[in-house]
């Protein structure tokens, strides 16, 4: 009986642990992403194990891969069929912004969902 009490109590300490560790993450994760769960993901800031790959601001922070990817989606979105945004127009507008993004990487983002270049979304 007592190597079972011994058993049980160790369970319910690991339990315990296991529940201080969630809450500890999940307390940076709120802390470190407020202005994502307030704002959007356009806010998303990179962690590194939990989150996408990120790039970098002209200031220095750092830019979720998935905050790049939704804005790139609704300019997109926005656009006119008559005159739809290149992958560099794109890119100079988020150098407008303070992101630092190669045309190479938007190209990636905007074939990940499937859009088309430019020159194939252009309608007369």
């Amino acid at each position: 009986m007592c190597r079972a009490m011994n058993g049980a109590h160790w369970m319910i300490q690991a339990i315990e642990q296991r529940r201080q560790t969630m809450l500890t993450e999940m307390n940076f994760i709120v802390d470190r992403q407020h202005e994502f769960f307030e704002e959007g993901v356009e806010y998303l800031k990179p962690l590194k194990f939990f989150f996408s790959s990120g790039l970098s601001t002209a200031t220095g922070e750092d830019a979720s891969a998935r905050s790049i990817k939704a804005p790139i989606e609704k300019l997109v979105a926005d656009e006119t069929t008559e005159s739809p945004l290149t992958d560099q127009q794109i890119v100079e507008l988020f150098d407008q912004t303070g992101v630092k993004i190669a045309r190479r990487t938007v190209t990636k983002y905007r074939d990940q969902p499937e859009i088309l270049p430019a020159r194939m979304r252009k309608r007369i």
